[in-house]
């Protein structure tokens, strides 16, 4: 439903290889309206990159330009790939490390890299000239009038510091993230963050926002144990009544994400793994909490 005004931006209707670079929007998007966006596509080809080398000649392309490899710069194809599990690129691979709990997560987000021309460093990050970030600047706004999203993600601090600067009516919903392949998405930073984390409670929130709360247990079965009777059947054996459809209790739905306790002016939030590892009350003292962390129990000294 977007294709015919974004195929009016000038980047995408100069040549066929530019519209390879086209938005990835999944089926669900009008729904959840959130883009995520990577920094750019590469080139595995010696050939190819050398093609795309000058950044006005690759800008102005018409049709003139063919790459060996065109499905490399293919945003939709990539996506696709990965969906189907034939795309095995780190940024991808980590990506789906934090999001196996949102049902059909690609259907529901847009994607687009924010360079409108591919590294020629293979897959390390892009060297971008004040020319080239200016044009990908000026088509990244263009895609955002045509798709219109409620909440950007950047996974690139790089494409993020350019589209700041631009203060930007989409601005105030946007989000930026370490690069999923870099060392410093699983890296806790000063604070104790990560953006790993970060980002799996972000999307976790916006991809969840309009899902149904209504629990089918054939359906769950299905997903889970790829027999739609299985929990009905343990539950009857056990001696367990319960209905074949019923909400769920967003209290416990949210502790898929993330624990919140607060009590006696004290409050702890922490992911669902901490709980009776690092997290877990004192089994002989019932007014003793135990919070195993070499670096909290720092800044509490310090704080002393």
């Amino acid at each position: 439903m977007y294709d015919n005004k974004l195929l009016e931006i000038d980047f995408y209707k100069n040549s066929e290889t530019h519209r390879l670079m086209l938005p990835y929007i999944g089926s669900e998007y009008e729904k959840y309206k959130v883009l995520i966006v990577g920094e750019s596509h590469y080139l595995r080809e010696d050939s190819d990159r050398e093609k795309v080398k000058d950044f006005k000649k690759w800008l102005t392309d018409k049709n003139e330009i063919k790459l060996i490899k065109p499905e490399y710069i293919n945003t939709r194809w990539v996506v696709k790939e990965h969906c189907n599990n034939n795309n095995k690129q780190p940024f991808f691979s980590m990506i789906k490390k934090e999001i196996i709990n949102v049902e059909k997560f690609w259907d529901k987000v847009s994607f687009m890299n924010f360079f409108i021309v591919p590294s020629i460093n293979g897959s390390r990050e892009i060297e971008a000239l004040k020319d080239m970030k200016e044009k990908s600047l000026e088509n990244f706004e263009n895609v955002l009038d045509v798709i219109k999203p409620n909440y950007i993600l950047f996974l690139s601090k790089k494409s993020y510091c350019i589209f700041e600067k631009q203060n930007s009516e989409f601005l105030k919903n946007t989000y930026t993230f370490c690069h999923p392949a870099s060392a410093w998405w699983y890296r806790k930073r000063k604070d104790g963050g990560k953006s790993s984390d970060e980002f799996r409670e972000k999307i976790y929130d916006l991809c969840s926002k309009t899902y149904s709360k209504d629990i089918n247990l054939k359906a769950v079965s299905e997903a889970v144990w790829k027999d739609p009777d299985y929990i009905s059947n343990y539950a009857a054996n056990n001696g367990f009544i319960i209905n074949a459809e019923f909400t769920a209790d967003e209290t416990e739905l949210k502790k898929l994400k993330k624990y919140s306790i607060s009590s006696d002016k004290i409050k702890l939030d922490f992911p669902p793994e901490y709980m009776g590892n690092k997290i877990y009350p004192d089994p002989s003292k019932d007014d003793i909490v135990i919070i195993r962390s070499e670096s909290f129990a720092d800044k509490l000294r310090a704080e002393q």
